[in-house]
């Protein structure tokens, strides 16, 4: 076993009672949620963390202990996983976007109704955002090249690569 210099680094994939992913967390969060009982560890990193009496493995896979109600199965929508969903590219142009130059765009404007959704926003280059402005889609020349939709757990995953081997199994 290895000692941990940095803990921040290792996170957990929290997973319902019927095995479906709900979050990624910190794995010191998850070791805390297993001590207190609130959650079952399925598999472990192989790191460490060490108190006065006892070495503890950090978690990589946890589950709840119950069902989740309204599972939706996605990320919550916000402009970091809209960034990711998007590939980094405008949905108007296709061309490729940094985190920095890159715009959230509302598709139908917020002035009209639009709202902060997973099938309302797109990420958009600063000129194509300009182009639409306050308008809604038919009102310009510019189409969106793929309908946008909510963010999964497991495309997330594939998409960032931060699929950790210990998650194989739960996000399919």
């Amino acid at each position: 076993m290895n000692m941990v210099a940095t803990l921040d680094s290792f996170r957990a994939l929290k997973v319902d009672a019927a095995f479906r992913p709900v979050a990624i967390i910190p794995a010191t969060e998850a070791l805390v949620n297993s001590l207190l009982g609130r959650v079952i560890v399925l598999e472990t990193h192989d790191h460490y963390v060490k108190s006065t009496r006892e070495t503890f493995k950090l978690p990589a896979v946890i589950m709840l202990k119950r069902v989740m109600k309204r599972y939706t199965g996605t990320l919550p929508c916000c402009s970091k996983y809209v960034f990711v969903r998007d590939e980094g590219k405008c949905q108007y142009c296709g061309c490729e976007l940094t985190k920095a130059s890159s715009t959230l765009d509302h598709i139908v404007p917020k002035s009209k109704g639009g709202g902060y959704s997973w099938e309302n926003l797109v990420i958009a280059c600063k000129k194509c955002n300009q182009h639409k402005g306050d308008r809604l889609l038919h009102e310009t020349s510019l189409k969106l090249l793929k309908q946008p939709r909510p963010l999964s757990y497991a495309r997330y995953l594939k998409l960032t690569g931060e699929n950790e081997a210990a998650w194989q199994d739960y996000v399919a």
